[in-house]
């Protein structure tokens, strides 16, 4: 899909999982009616959902880049004229190092719900529990790596507030996941009611 040496290929679909999907030689057979997508006839691929989420793939994608820009940039940013670089500020390290570590969680925390969901659907359990957990999961992975990439953000300075510079779009888009449908929070209301509510409810 994104093959080296070939453009970028223009990717459309809906996000909610309203398909069904089995194992298949090669990948899956998939069934369902998904909603309208713009500028579909255009597109090189369509996105069909039948189970997890895409956007917190796409934001752990977006910080691991935030966290690379931001180390590149630290060797030749001061936050005042004269001062140290930001390389050389125990505070930011920390800071980096924390944020590195956060985006592994986050991303390990939807991967392990993931996992388990597919292994209950290959197994022929109910999937309640497990899409809630999926939901929620995702949830917590885009805000966390949106919070991360605004963190980081704010020891690039003034210059990374240009349109040139990748870290305004890294952290625009990670905004703009935060509003997509598929990460809201009431993702984490259904996962709490399923934990307090009764067994045979």
């Amino acid at each position: 899909m994104f093959a080296p040496g070939r453009p970028r290929p223009l990717v459309v679909g809906t996000p909610g999982p309203r398909g069904t999907g089995r194992a298949a030689p090669g990948g899956y057979v998939v069934s369902g009616r998904w909603g309208f997508a713009s500028g579909v006839s255009y597109a090189d691929w369509l996105l069909g959902v039948f189970l997890s989420n895409e956007v917190p793939p796409l934001c752990v994608g977006i910080a691991r880049r935030a966290l690379g820009e931001i180390a590149v940039l630290a060797d030749r940013t001061a936050r005042f004229p004269g001062g140290p670089a930001l390389s050389e500020r125990a505070v930011f390290r920390k800071e980096l190092g924390r944020a590195q570590m956060r985006v592994r969680a986050a991303r390990l925390v939807h991967r392990d719900a993931v996992e388990t969901a597919l292994a209950a659907a290959y197994a022929g359990d109910d999937l309640g529990g497990a899409h809630a957990a999926v939901a929620a999961a995702s949830v917590y992975t885009v805000e966390t790596c949106a919070e991360v990439i605004a963190d980081l953000f704010r020891y690039g300075g003034g210059r990374v507030l240009s349109l040139a510079s990748p870290l305004q779009r890294y952290l625009r888009d990670a905004l703009a996941a935060c509003q997509r449908i598929g990460v809201s929070e009431e993702n984490y209301e259904r996962l709490g009611r399923l934990r307090v509510a009764p067994a045979d409810r």
